[in-house]
């Protein structure tokens, strides 16, 4: 009896499932399919020859752990940037690297259990932001929401990037990630911008190839690397410099100690090629305050600080004539302009203050229908927003700044509050309230609705803060 049951075991062993059988010429058929298929739409010159690389880089990314995939998207993000997109390869390398991780953060984020057991009220203001955006959008022109054009423009001006990265920071599977990984990705790619930065302003050569941009004819020309703009590339170096600030005065670990002191030696020549009043005012003021919470460190700096002055009032002369100074520094007109093109905006403010003009209609309503009047109207007319705030509250008004900045502000100032209690290190919560504190200083000279990546490294640090509000201790 045993035999015949045993004979019975090794028949049905035996005996291959249909499954299998089919299995590998099925296998043999898609891929045949999908060689063929790709091969057309090359032949074609068609977009979705990207589908079978894109496929292949999902799945690639699918055994990639969650908070290496973030680190990593933090360290590459900021070469391929609004530079990028102008260039075959770089559209590629921005949509594989920059966009794509997101999507797959999110998928991985929805099948955390975080968000459902530590979600608060104020978390759902960020999708209620994006949300409102396609509203007013709808409002304005609702053919707008048939092209795909406009989903990529939101993409690449940060409201498709930042919100998402609020939450995947806030309540994605990143248990495992660890300070020292952030701020090093901060610091090592900050590090290699700013040397990119100072070739190109010797060199007059970026990545990317765009031109470097000039105020006037007689203005220096001021840097833009991978990131297009002046003043947001100032941002991100600002960004670089309190970091690197917070981890020397605060006691981070050896390694990032010294890769702060290179990210410092880098970043600072760097942002003043820059030529950015509000990238350097922001830099200079927040550094001034990380310096001055550290009781060890404030008497060097003063001696410092004294030090620079007496440089400065010796040298008075000489800088006072430089051309530097006199087209951006003592440039007062361009300092009274942006006053005039603020006084337009809050007009227009006040004439629609809960829901505003419309996505995207700040300039045609500005030019149709603000009433300013002075020497400074070819300013106001001539130029767009040079402040983020003031854009978003021109077009979607009040309610688009409490969807977005309440979470900001409820965020930070409870971080404060609790700052002793934090499960991160001091050294890291001080670098992710720089940042935020940098960004959105700088934001208010100017407009970064074209942007995408420094306003979802803000978004992002604001999440890793809310993260700490509930999560257990975070591995060093």
């Amino acid at each position: 009896m045993h035999a015949d049951t045993g004979l019975r075991a090794a028949r049905e062993l035996s005996r291959t499932s249909p499954s299998v059988v089919l299995g590998g010429p099925l296998l043999v058929v898609a891929v045949i399919a999908l060689s063929l298929f790709t091969g057309w739409n090359v032949a074609r010159g068609s977009v979705l020859l990207w589908v079978p690389l894109a496929l292949v880089v999902l799945a690639l990314y699918s055994t990639v752990r969650t908070d290496l995939l973030f680190v990593g998207w933090l360290a590459v993000s900021p070469f391929i940037q609004e530079n990028a997109r102008e260039t075959a390869i770089g559209w590629v390398l921005t949509n594989v690297f920059y966009v794509l991780p997101v999507g797959v953060l999110l998928i991985r984020m929805t099948r955390s259990n975080s968000l459902a057991r530590h979600i608060r009220w104020y978390d759902v203001l960020p999708a209620g932001y994006v949300c409102l955006t396609i509203l007013s959008q709808a409002l304005v022109d609702s053919l707008q929401l048939r092209q795909p054009g406009f989903y990529t423009g939101l993409l690449h001006a940060g409201i498709f990037i930042g919100p998402p990265m609020y939450y995947i920071c806030a309540f994605g599977p990143l248990q495992r990630l660890s300070p020292r990984h952030v701020c090093a990705a901060v610091l090592t790619s900050c590090s290699l911008v700013a040397a990119l930065g100072i070739f190109e302003h010797f060199t007059h050569w970026n990545l990317w190839g765009m031109e470097q941009l000039r105020d006037g004819v007689d203005d220096p020309l001021r840097i833009v690397v991978t990131l297009s703009n002046p003043a947001v590339l100032g941002a991100f170096y600002g960004a670089g410099i309190v970091t690197a600030t917070a981890v020397l005065g605060w006691g981070g670990p050896p390694l990032l100690r010294r890769l702060s002191v290179v990210t410092l030696v880098l970043a600072f020549p760097a942002l003043f090629f820059t030529f950015t009043r509000g990238g350097i005012l922001a830099t200079v003021a927040v550094t001034a305050a990380l310096v001055a919470m550290r009781p060890r460190v404030r008497v060097v700096a003063a001696v410092l600080a004294i030090f620079a002055i007496f440089m400065a009032w010796f040298s008075w002369g000489d800088i006072s004539s430089s051309s530097v100074y006199q087209q951006r520094a003592a440039n007062t007109y361009n300092v009274r302009g942006r006053q005039a093109q603020n006084e337009a905006g809050l007009q227009l403010a006040a004439e629609r203050p809960l829901l505003g003009w419309g996505y995207g209609q700040y300039d045609e309503a500005k030019n149709r229908t603000a009433s300013y009047r002075g020497p400074l109207s070819a300013s106001v007319y001539g130029y767009t927003s040079h402040n983020t705030f003031l854009t978003i509250l021109v077009e979607i008004g009040i309610a688009g700044l409490v969807l977005a900045f309440l979470p900001w502000l409820i965020v930070v100032w409870s971080t404060i509050r609790r700052f002793s209690s934090m499960p991160y290190p001091s050294w890291y919560v001080l670098s992710l309230l720089a940042i935020i504190a940098v960004v959105v200083l700088t934001a208010q000279t100017t407009d970064m609705r074209f942007f995408s990546f420094v306003p979802a490294l803000a978004w992002s640090a604001v999440g890793l803060l809310r993260r700490g509000l509930w999560s257990e201790a975070s591995p060093a």
